[in-house]
């Protein structure tokens, strides 16, 4: 019952999660970083919990273009070479 809303944690369940959180966030910076070609102190940087424009993103390199729902779909059907419906 670790993290139930019903008792407080022990001071052994939060050092607990708090390994389990440190792990996936060292494991994302590190995907992020291997998948934007990204030193990694540079993505480390960046993951501080901000929340970033689509310009910011565009000029960090965390994302590649700006599109929305339409251009996703358009690319997804050229992708898999279809025609357009």
């Amino acid at each position: 019952d670790m993290g139930s809303m019903y008792r407080p944690m022990t001071d052994v369940e939060k050092a607990r999660w708090r390994e389990v959180i440190d792990a996936a966030y060292q494991r994302f910076v590190r995907i992020v970083a291997e998948g934007r070609n990204l030193p990694l102190a540079s993505a480390t940087g960046l993951a501080n919990g901000k929340v970033y424009t689509t310009k910011e993103a565009l000029d960090l390199k965390l994302i590649d273009q700006i599109g929305y729902l339409d251009d996703a779909i358009q690319d997804a059907q050229k992708r898999a070479k279809l025609a357009d419906f």
